[in-house]
């Protein structure tokens, strides 16, 4: 069915296994990547915790684990995964796995600079806004203590 892009009707069939050995880790990660395709992703998190849970050695699982916390803004849980994914991927057996977890990573650290960026930004309008209605405050007090010219000056 995975294959065949009918990722719903595969995510029904590893359930079906899963009944049958529920302790496969690949079968818990393969029905995470039919739900990842699907954008279902807490299910993703959940199907991959449980592959981890059984083969806490699993690149894949980790790398899933990460994914779906990307996507679920869990970026402290996110970086935190990939990384595990990324040390648990450095024998050459998984070198293909690596860039896929290296960008994972790199989508993390660049979606919190620019989160941050945007709290900064939003923080200094609000201080500005906060200063600007300071001024005119007592720009106005100025005008009505009969020293317009100094008020006139602070609104400038």
């Amino acid at each position: 069915y995975f294959q065949k892009g009918k990722f719903s009707a595969a995510a029904d069939a590893y359930t079906e296994a899963i009944t049958l050995e529920p302790s496969n880790a690949a079968l818990y990660q393969n029905r995470a990547l039919c739900h990842q395709k699907l954008s279902r992703w807490q299910n993703v998190l959940n199907d991959a915790r449980k592959a981890i849970d059984l083969d806490p050695r699993s690149v894949k699982a980790h790398y899933l684990v990460g994914i779906a916390c990307s996507e679920l803004d869990l970026l402290d849980e996110a970086e935190s995964a990939f990384m595990t994914a990324l040390t648990l991927s450095s024998s050459p057996h998984f070198s293909s796995y690596r860039a896929s977890v290296e960008q994972g990573l790199y989508g993390v650290k660049t979606t919190r600079q620019q989160k941050e960026q945007s709290i900064a930004m939003a923080e200094e309008d609000a201080d500005n806004a906060i200063l600007e209605g300071l001024v005119q405050e007592a720009a106005q007090r100025h005008v009505e203590s009969g020293d317009a010219e100094k008020g006139a000056a602070l609104q400038r």
